[in-house]
């Protein structure tokens, strides 16, 4: 009947305004937490920022150590053209959803000491996205179970020689699209990927 039918598009109306709330909510906390953050670049200590005025000005490496529980890091990195070793070993991801774009275009980017606690997080697409000069990328430690979107999380690593995403559980991921194209030192054996064995 149409009265039931109303009520059936408003209760979903709500659903989707609280889900919306929610998200503006959570991504306002993330902002402030974010702006507590500090990194230290080549030992000196700096706030952190986005937008790094430091992107393409020489080559330098990352020190980081996240006291602050943020739920997403995308983009965090991402431009830093000249970066070529960040330690994240400190960094407490046990909140963290989303790491999209995480690294993305970090072209001279060739180490990176992971995090731990990424049991929460459910989107890295594009996280790697042509960082040409990355060739070992062993996220076996980290827990990825949770893992959903991966979408072109390699596209274009150039030097990529080896990948060890055996962590990842493949039976929940709804889209690896992409996941290696453009990565042309990428041999299929040395791709180790989640439950469903070596494949490209």
């Amino acid at each position: 009947d149409i009265h039931n039918a109303i009520r059936i598009i408003n209760s979903y109306d709500d659903v989707q305004r609280r889900s919306e709330i929610k998200i503006i909510f959570e991504e306002r906390k993330n902002e402030e937490e974010i702006k507590k953050c500090e990194i230290k670049i080549n030992n000196k200590i700096f706030p952190f920022s986005y937008f790094f005025k430091f992107k393409n000005e020489g080559r330098y490496s990352i020190k980081y150590s996240f006291k602050n529980c943020l739920n997403s890091t995308s983009y965090m990195f991402s431009e830093c053209r000249n970066l070529i070793k960040i330690d994240l070993s400190h960094f407490n991801a046990e909140k963290v959803i989303t790491m999209d774009n995480m690294f993305s275009d970090c072209n001279s980017l060739k180490k990176i000491d992971f995090f731990k606690n990424t049991q929460n997080v459910k989107n890295m697409d594009n996280m790697f996205f042509s960082c040409n000069s990355l060739k070992n990328v062993d996220l076996s430690s980290l827990n990825l179970q949770n893992v959903i979107y991966a979408k072109a999380m390699f596209y274009g690593c150039k030097s990529l020689t080896y990948v060890n995403l055996s962590s990842l559980n493949t039976q929940n991921s709804k889209n690896l699209m992409l996941i290696f194209n453009g990565c042309p030192s990428l041999d299929k054996k040395n791709i180790i990927i989640g439950n469903r064995g070596n494949q490209k």
